[in-house]
């Protein structure tokens, strides 16, 4: 099996489809340059900084073809994408999914909220949320997609937002956060003011998962700015 090629198609085909016409021609290249003469060299120099695929980020502000509820699933899908690229292309002939498994991201050990450092008002947002289910929700798919010659039916469900287990565990997160006393509030935009106090002093807030308790409850990681009180 070809792992290289097909994810060039699959990432070929994610281009296409979210109108990212630049990049969907150059990796057009990338696959003709390994149907020639079996080079990988100019895709492996699209990886590293500015004007690479790693600055890319698909968005309805950037003009590509998705909207607000897509764009972390279908970023999340394009990390790793990239991911099966860059590993296929220096190890093609070697690829395992233990090796897959272990280079696709993981899920964050923090799951990142706001929090009103006035009056201790919590707050996790739908897209929050997401962003914290969606490496883990997406590995499993994305693994099997690889080795079953499925990734152009895997991209097109996820930009249907078809992913499996998603409501289950959007459900399992909310729940913790209730026991947590964390707020939910499917909002797109920061929570300024506070909504409990109207105080404008709200940042950015993490926590973690503390399985020992009785219930899983969230509490707050430890690189977060002190409550005033």
């Amino acid at each position: 099996m070809d792992y290289y090629k097909n994810s060039l198609n699959a990432l070929h085909y994610l281009f296409d489809k979210t109108g990212i016409l630049f990049w969907r021609d150059k990796i057009e290249s990338h696959i003709k340059e390994w149907e020639y003469d079996g080079t990988t060299k100019n895709h492996l120099n699209c990886y590293g900084g500015m004007g690479t695929l790693n600055d890319i980020i698909i968005c309805p502000e950037n003009k590509h073809n998705i909207t607000k509820n897509q764009q972390t699933w279908v970023n999340t899908l394009f990390d790793d994408l990239k991911i099966l690229c860059l590993v296929t292309a220096r190890n093609n002939n070697s690829i395992t999914p233990i090796l897959i498994q272990k280079s696709l991201r993981q899920t964050p050990k923090k799951i990142q909220g706001w929090r009103c450092l006035n009056c201790g008002f919590s707050l996790l947002r739908m897209s929050d949320i997401e962003y914290y289910l969606a490496p883990t929700l997406l590995s499993e798919p994305v693994i099997r997609a690889l080795f079953n010659e499925t990734l152009i039916e895997l991209i097109g469900n996820v930009l249907r937002v078809n992913i499996e287990r998603k409501d289950e565990e959007i459900s399992k997160i909310i729940s913790i956060a209730q026991n947590s006393e964390i707020s939910f509030n499917d909002i797109s935009s920061w929570m300024r003011p506070c909504p409990n106090c109207q105080s404008n002093d709200t940042a950015v807030y993490r926590w973690v998962i503390n399985s020992s308790a009785e219930e899983r409850i969230f509490v707050p990681a430890e690189d977060n700015l002190p409550l005033r009180n």
